[in-house]
């Protein structure tokens, strides 16, 4: 599991399977790259498969002043380019969305192909801006513990077993208050991405959890439908981290979309086909 120093935080991932055909993870907040132990094992048979741990949780280390989810993307865009690694499918998990969105910005002709998780493309309101920077000196206060109190019951959906809602806790429980309180102040100040969905041109598919109580179906069939020949697949009895909960139909859905992906993609993606298959707690 190697470790790279760039950008001035020493980044932490885990690296599978090889071949020209690349996938990087984005995991959500505030866990780290572990939470996608299952999809690394079930992709790395035919992709060479990334899941990066962003600045301050897993085993990267923080940026002194705390990092914004530019500088997540730009992170991910180093260490790509590190690796020579010119082009991927990227796929980000609700605060890995976000800096999917980042990455669009900034670079779009990486993404090879995109993969939309429980996340939404609007900005925070001034309102859900103002929860996150409480529960960020919450964070400080209180300590991780209470962080997994508070976050565990809107991560996961109402039919989530106990084996399943422990480990997530335990992962919530390796973050630091200070990396909780930075993540939360960088996602109150992250962009208004609904702007980039009409431009987006690379194969791009659509996860939500059917239970997923902090960004709804609501919001994933939202930007399905502003997204040009987006598909979009809802997960039966599934919370927001629908990779864990719903392993068997995310994977299967997963591996379908980026199996069928042009094997030598051209410079600049094209288009593909046309398949339309507010918690108080801020995440």
């Amino acid at each position: 599991m190697p470790t790279l120093e760039l950008r001035g935080v020493h980044l932490h991932y885990v690296e599978a399977g090889h071949g020209p055909d690349v996938v990087i993870l984005l995991h959500a907040f505030p866990l780290h790259a572990g939470m996608w132990t299952e999809q690394v094992h079930a992709l790395s048979n035919g992709h060479r498969v990334l899941a990066i741990d962003a600045s301050g949780f897993g085993e990267s280390t923080a940026r002194p002043a705390g990092s914004t989810i530019a500088d997540q993307a730009a992170d991910v865009l180093a260490l790509c380019d590190h690796l020579r690694i010119p082009s991927a499918a990227v796929v980000g998990l609700s605060m890995g969305g976000y800096v999917a969105f980042e990455l669009l910005a900034a670079r779009p002709e990486f993404l090879r192909a995109l993969v939309l998780c429980d996340t939404r493309a609007t900005a925070d309101t001034a309102e859900a801006a103002a929860k996150r920077e409480a529960f960020a000196g919450e964070a400080l206060e209180r300590g991780v513990g209470w962080v997994a109190e508070q976050l565990l019951p809107k991560l996961l959906g109402p039919h989530a077993d106990l084996r399943l809602k422990n480990a997530v806790f335990a992962m919530i429980g390796q973050a630091t208050p200070a990396a909780v309180a930075d993540a939360q102040l960088a996602m109150a100040a992250r962009r208004d991405a609904t702007e980039l969905l009409p431009s987006i041109t690379c194969p791009t598919l659509v996860l939500v959890g059917s239970e997923d109580a902090i960004t709804p179906p609501s919001d994933a069939r939202a930007m399905a439908a502003a997204i040009p020949h987006a598909r979009l697949h809802e997960l039966h009895a599934a919370g927001h981290l629908s990779n864990l909960e719903a392993r068997v139909g995310f994977n299967r859905a997963l591996r379908e979309f980026l199996d069928h992906l042009p094997k030598h993609p051209p410079k600049h993606g094209h288009g593909h086909g046309h398949d339309h298959g507010t918690a108080p707690v801020p995440v």
